[in-house]
């Protein structure tokens, strides 16, 4: 399944306001992530499915297994959401497609419906720290 990296718009205020208030800074960015990853959720879980032969959708629907097996991790600085390969070891193989299986990419195709939304609130992450930094 293909790695998705964000860029951090604002990174020197970010640094600042760290030095300035640390736990402030991680209460916030753990609130980032959760609403974040929410939208994510959102897009993979509530939309129709994925189907063969189709150029979109949520996570694709047999038994209901690969959908009800996606997490969110979360860690200090980071967060991860997807199939949780324990429950759904299949799901890479769904998603990159086989030899005899059309690829469903549906946490690219997520990514992509929910980018906007995660940059908005990836602007209110920012907006909240510097406006604290002048305080």
């Amino acid at each position: 399944m293909a790695e998705q990296a964000v860029e951090i718009v604002g990174l020197k205020e970010f640094q600042t306001a760290l030095a300035r208030n640390p736990q402030k800074v991680l209460d916030e960015v753990k609130r980032f992530f959760v609403r974040g990853m929410a939208h994510y959720r959102r897009v993979v879980i509530q939309t129709a499915p994925w189907k063969v032969g189709e150029s979109g959708g949520g996570a694709p629907v047999d038994t209901k297994n690969l959908v009800q097996s996606h997490v969110t991790k979360y860690n200090e600085l980071s967060a991860t959401f997807g199939p949780d390969q324990q429950i759904a070891p299949y799901a890479k193989y769904v998603h990159e497609g086989t030899v005899k299986m059309t690829k469903r990419p549906w946490l690219d195709w997520a990514k992509d419906r929910a980018q906007e939304d995660v940059l908005q609130e990836a602007k209110k992450l920012l907006d909240t720290l510097v406006k604290d930094l002048a305080n």
